[in-house]
This record gives C-alpha cells, structure tokens and sequence, in this order.
C-alpha cells in the first residue's frame, strides 16, 4: 500500500491498550480539523491530518495507524 502520500491518518484508540483519555485525543484532532467515528466495543476511530499525526502518535504507545482506513 502507498503510504507516502496519505493526508489523513485513521488512529485507532482501544480501551484495551491505551492508557490516554480519549477525550483529549479529541481534543487536540477537533483543533486540527480532524473528525472521529465510534468503533465496535468501545474503540474509536480518529481521523488525524498529516501535520498533526506526529504529536497524537506520541500521546499514546497504544495508538494504532489503520493504514487501510486512511486517505490519500
């Protein structure tokens, strides 16, 4: 998969491995113009854009990259 051109990274949060609230995940990708879907048991979906993916992915180890979910 391309992932050199994405714009808008899919960040999976699970309540299984993540330690950060996830409302102020949502804080700082809603600043940024970034969205979030609800997933199944509990996890959630954040849309990040590419300026921002560096800062969420170091608020949490338990941050995922759903590179098959992200935009080019």
């Amino acid at each position: 998969m391309l992932t050199d051109l994405i714009t808008l990274y899919c960040v999976r949060w699970d309540p299984y491995y993540c330690k950060s609230d996830p409302e102020r995940v949502w804080t700082i990708v809603q600043r940024h113009g970034g969205s979030v879907h609800a997933g199944a048991v509990g996890t959630m979906d954040f849309y990040v854009p590419e300026r921002l993916i560096t800062q969420v992915m170091l608020m949490d180890s338990g941050l995922k990259i759903q590179h098959k979910k992200s935009y080019i």
